[in-house]
Protein backbone atom coordinates (compact mmCIF):
# COMPACT_ATOMS: atom_id res chain seq x y z
CA UNK A 1 0.00 0.00 0.00
CA UNK A 2 1.05 3.88 -0.41
CA UNK A 3 0.97 4.15 3.44
CA UNK A 4 3.78 0.97 3.59
CA UNK A 5 5.91 2.55 1.04
CA UNK A 6 5.84 6.04 2.90
CA UNK A 7 6.65 4.52 5.90
CA UNK A 8 10.00 2.67 4.14
CA UNK A 9 10.86 5.89 2.41
CA UNK A 10 13.91 7.64 3.15
CA UNK A 11 12.37 10.81 1.97
CA UNK A 12 11.87 13.11 5.11
CA UNK A 13 8.51 13.57 5.76
CA UNK A 14 6.32 11.67 3.22
CA UNK A 15 5.31 9.15 6.15
CA UNK A 16 3.57 12.08 7.77
CA UNK A 17 1.69 12.68 5.06
CA UNK A 18 0.11 9.09 4.66
CA UNK A 19 -0.51 8.45 8.37
CA UNK A 20 -3.08 7.42 9.73
CA UNK A 21 -4.88 9.66 12.57
CA UNK A 22 -7.63 12.38 12.74
CA UNK A 23 -5.02 15.22 12.37
CA UNK A 24 -6.29 16.10 8.54
CA UNK A 25 -4.60 19.61 9.47
CA UNK A 26 -0.89 18.01 10.14
CA UNK A 27 -1.49 15.83 6.71
CA UNK A 28 -1.89 19.20 4.78
CA UNK A 29 0.68 20.87 6.44
CA UNK A 30 3.57 17.98 5.66
CA UNK A 31 1.99 17.85 1.97
CA UNK A 32 2.50 21.59 1.52
CA UNK A 33 6.23 20.92 2.84
CA UNK A 34 7.05 18.44 0.85
CA UNK A 35 5.50 20.03 -2.31
CA UNK A 36 6.97 23.68 -1.61
CA UNK A 37 10.80 22.35 -0.85
CA UNK A 38 9.90 20.06 -4.44
CA UNK A 39 9.12 23.15 -5.63
CA UNK A 40 11.99 25.45 -4.85
CA UNK A 41 14.35 22.30 -5.39
CA UNK A 42 13.01 22.61 -9.39
CA UNK A 43 13.31 26.42 -9.15
CA UNK A 44 16.72 27.04 -8.18
CA UNK A 45 17.83 23.72 -10.18
CA UNK A 46 16.21 25.67 -13.23
CA UNK A 47 17.93 29.06 -12.43
CA UNK A 48 20.97 27.19 -11.98
CA UNK A 49 20.98 25.65 -15.90
CA UNK A 50 19.64 28.72 -17.23
CA UNK A 51 22.49 30.82 -15.67
CA UNK A 52 25.17 28.11 -16.60
CA UNK A 53 24.13 27.94 -20.45
CA UNK A 54 23.87 32.24 -20.51
CA UNK A 55 27.64 31.76 -20.09
CA UNK A 56 28.28 34.81 -17.93
CA UNK A 57 32.19 35.99 -17.78
CA UNK A 58 33.73 39.09 -16.48
CA UNK A 59 36.89 40.48 -18.23
CA UNK A 60 38.89 43.03 -16.58
CA UNK A 61 42.27 44.43 -18.65
CA UNK A 62 44.01 47.46 -17.12
CA UNK A 63 46.81 48.68 -19.65
CA UNK A 64 49.58 51.49 -17.74
CA UNK A 65 52.20 53.07 -20.27
CA UNK A 66 55.72 52.42 -18.57
CA UNK A 67 58.99 52.78 -20.23
CA UNK A 68 60.64 50.08 -18.05
CA UNK A 69 59.30 46.87 -16.64
CA UNK A 70 61.41 44.63 -14.68
CA UNK A 71 61.54 41.30 -16.00
CA UNK A 72 58.74 38.49 -15.28
CA UNK A 73 58.87 35.56 -12.78
CA UNK A 74 58.79 32.69 -15.17
CA UNK A 75 58.38 29.17 -13.67
CA UNK A 76 59.42 26.00 -15.47
CA UNK A 77 58.22 22.62 -14.70
CA UNK A 78 59.55 19.78 -16.95
CA UNK A 79 57.80 16.84 -15.70
CA UNK A 80 61.13 14.45 -16.23
CA UNK A 81 63.11 15.37 -12.91
CA UNK A 82 66.00 13.97 -14.39
CA UNK A 83 67.63 13.25 -17.88
CA UNK A 84 67.87 9.57 -18.62
CA UNK A 85 70.72 9.98 -21.33
CA UNK A 86 73.08 11.11 -18.11
CA UNK A 87 72.36 8.39 -15.82
CA UNK A 88 74.91 5.98 -14.88
CA UNK A 89 75.05 2.15 -13.97
CA UNK A 90 75.65 3.53 -10.56
CA UNK A 91 72.39 5.92 -10.31
CA UNK A 92 70.28 2.72 -11.44
CA UNK A 93 71.87 1.14 -8.92
CA UNK A 94 70.53 3.83 -5.78
CA UNK A 95 67.89 5.43 -7.39
CA UNK A 96 66.91 3.12 -9.97
CA UNK A 97 63.72 2.04 -8.28
CA UNK A 98 62.70 5.18 -6.83
CA UNK A 99 62.62 6.97 -10.46
CA UNK A 100 60.12 3.95 -11.91
CA UNK A 101 62.76 2.14 -13.77
CA UNK A 102 61.25 -1.31 -13.69
CA UNK A 103 64.19 -2.88 -15.63
CA UNK A 104 66.64 -1.05 -13.82
CA UNK A 105 68.84 -3.77 -12.81
CA UNK A 106 69.22 -4.85 -16.86
CA UNK A 107 70.51 -0.94 -16.90
CA UNK A 108 73.37 -2.21 -14.55
CA UNK A 109 76.43 -2.83 -16.43
CA UNK A 110 77.78 -4.67 -13.33
CA UNK A 111 74.81 -6.78 -11.74
CA UNK A 112 74.30 -5.92 -7.98
CA UNK A 113 76.01 -9.11 -6.39
CA UNK A 114 79.32 -8.36 -8.26
CA UNK A 115 79.64 -4.57 -7.05
CA UNK A 116 82.69 -4.18 -4.56
CA UNK A 117 81.73 -3.60 -1.29
CA UNK A 118 83.26 0.06 -1.26
CA UNK A 119 80.96 1.20 -4.41
CA UNK A 120 78.05 -0.16 -2.15
CA UNK A 121 78.75 1.78 0.81
CA UNK A 122 80.16 4.92 -1.28
CA UNK A 123 78.33 7.98 -0.25
CA UNK A 124 75.35 8.83 -2.20
CA UNK A 125 73.92 11.90 -2.74
CA UNK A 126 70.85 12.97 -3.91
CA UNK A 127 71.37 16.55 -4.09
CA UNK A 128 74.66 16.18 -6.13
CA UNK A 129 72.21 13.88 -7.85
CA UNK A 130 69.96 16.01 -9.29
CA UNK A 131 72.30 18.73 -9.87
CA UNK A 132 74.47 16.04 -12.20
CA UNK A 133 71.78 14.70 -13.95
CA UNK A 134 68.52 17.27 -13.36
CA UNK A 135 67.92 20.01 -16.32
CA UNK A 136 70.08 23.28 -16.21
CA UNK A 137 68.73 26.44 -17.71
CA UNK A 138 71.89 27.22 -20.30
CA UNK A 139 71.06 23.56 -22.33
CA UNK A 140 67.14 24.14 -22.11
CA UNK A 141 66.78 27.68 -23.11
CA UNK A 142 67.19 27.97 -27.00
CA UNK A 143 66.32 31.77 -27.08
CA UNK A 144 64.93 34.50 -25.39
CA UNK A 145 64.01 38.13 -26.03
CA UNK A 146 62.63 40.56 -23.74
CA UNK A 147 61.42 43.96 -24.42
CA UNK A 148 63.41 43.54 -27.49
CA UNK A 149 66.52 43.03 -25.89
CA UNK A 150 67.99 39.41 -25.49
CA UNK A 151 68.00 37.63 -22.45
CA UNK A 152 70.26 34.54 -21.80
CA UNK A 153 70.22 31.64 -18.78
CA UNK A 154 71.53 34.17 -16.54
CA UNK A 155 68.75 35.77 -16.49
CA UNK A 156 66.75 33.02 -14.40
CA UNK A 157 67.14 32.19 -10.77
CA UNK A 158 66.76 28.35 -9.31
Amino acid sequence: TVQEFANASSLHGIRHVFSTGPFKSRHFFWSFAILGSMFLLMRTCLIQVQSYFQYHHVTGIEEVVTSTISFPAVTICNLNRVRYSKLTSQDYFWVGEILGSHDYEQNLQIPPEFLNQEDKEKHFSMKDFYERVGHNMTEMLKSCKFTGNNCSADDFKE
